[in-house]
């Protein structure tokens, strides 16, 4: 009778690790698109007290809040968006490039 095959050990880990990296990248995924709403919502003007703009500044607040500690990361840049949007969502755009060059640069 044939059964469904066994995974080795080594197979086993590297499922795992495949998970675990799937996991992180859609959790990044999802990070993404939360600044990339908060930037549109900041272009839109949408309030806080607008439930779906207040859920997303909330969810994103501690996201950005590194970008905070440089000077004038709240100064208005494109209509209420701030410089820390900005480079957040510059910064979101800036991984698939990176990704792509070292995927380039292994073929080579």
């Amino acid at each position: 009778m044939v059964g469904p095959p066994r995974l080795r050990r080594r197979n086993a880990q590297v499922v795992r690790a495949q998970f675990a990296l799937e996991l992180v990248l859609s959790v990044l995924a999802l990070a993404g698109a939360f600044i990339l709403l908060r930037l549109v919502f900041k272009l839109l003007s949408v309030p806080g007290r607008v439930w779906t703009g207040g859920l997303v500044y909330w969810i994103t607040d501690p996201l950005l809040w590194p970008l905070t500690l440089f000077p004038a990361s709240d100064r208005a840049f494109l209509g209420e968006a701030t410089l820390k949007e900005v480079t957040a969502v510059a910064l979101i755009l800036m991984v698939p490039l990176v990704l792509a060059a070292r995927a380039q640069a292994g073929q080579d």
